[in-house]
């Protein structure tokens, strides 16, 4: 009924995978899910994804294993601290509505709710 269309679908070996749905902890998507920049190659030897902003944070913020307040603590923001963004992606509910920014820091990656960085 659409006219011409590319129909896309992922599967893993039991089953149809949402390519939006990021609770595995991780997105396929370089950038926002609503606009993704790229598709993320996943376990391979090539190096991490370019560094799409770096920013800092104040200190004691929860850095998370996935996007959303659902996900357990991994860490916690240290003031003077970088953290380097490899992906955006974007969260419709829980707790921290909005983006969330997968970060590299020293001894580590995680997410981080997009109002706890500052980012230039």
């Amino acid at each position: 009924m659409g006219g011409a269309h590319l129909h896309f679908e992922v599967r893993n070996s039991d089953d149809w995978v949402n390519p939006w749905d990021n609770q595995a902890g991780y997105s396929l998507w370089l950038g926002s899910n609503i606009h993704p920049e790229a598709a993320v190659v996943l376990e391979t030897d090539e190096p991490m994804p370019d560094v799409l902003a770096v920013c800092t944070s104040f200190a004691g913020n929860n850095i998370r294993s996935g996007p959303g307040t659902t996900y357990g603590v991994v860490g916690k923001t240290v003031e003077d601290s970088t953290y380097s963004v490899v992906e955006i992606t974007y969260v419709d509910s829980g707790e921290a509505l909005g983006d969330w920014y997968h970060v590299l820091f020293e001894g580590g990656d995680g997410w981080l709710w997009s109002g706890l960085l500052n980012c230039p």
